[in-house]
């Protein structure tokens, strides 16, 4: 609740002025659904607060619950795919659909963008050494 001050005129015989200032109790809390609550709930588990940083709002986004499928091969994609946010880790199965935060869900995306990034890196290297090979030799 924060207070709202209001100034108030008043006409006193032929004349206006003003008043006592009276004070209006103006309440700015949110009320929050259950699944707000358990959203927020979930974000503190991870050391997520509101605060100057981040508004409610922006943590039920980032915390709301996507559909997240990893690739599984059976080779080399078969164990499960760990993430660590804020110092907990999140062990996501491969092969099945789960609901993880969005924020997890972006830290696999970001992964995956510099993964390859660098694979598509490595085999620019790969070809101009290829192209040198022979000027390398003795």
């Amino acid at each position: 609740m924060s207070k709202k001050n209001t100034e108030v005129k008043e006409v006193v015989g032929n004349e206006v002025v003003p008043a006592t200032v009276k004070t209006v109790e103006v309440s700015t809390e949110r009320v929050l659904s259950a699944e707000e609550k358990t959203i927020l709930e979930d974000a503190n588990k991870y050391g997520i607060t509101p605060s100057d940083k981040m508004s409610i709002d922006q943590i039920l986004f980032e915390f709301e619950r996507v559909p997240f499928q990893a690739f599984a091969d059976g080779d080399k994609y078969k164990d499960d795919l760990h993430i660590r946010l804020n110092g907990r880790n999140v062990v996501i199965q491969r092969g099945i659909t789960v609901y993880i935060p969005r924020c997890v869900r972006n830290i696999i995306d970001k992964s995956q963008k510099q993964r390859a990034s660098a694979n598509q890196k490595m085999a620019e290297y790969m070809r101009a050494y290829s192209n040198n090979e022979n000027k390398l030799s003795y």
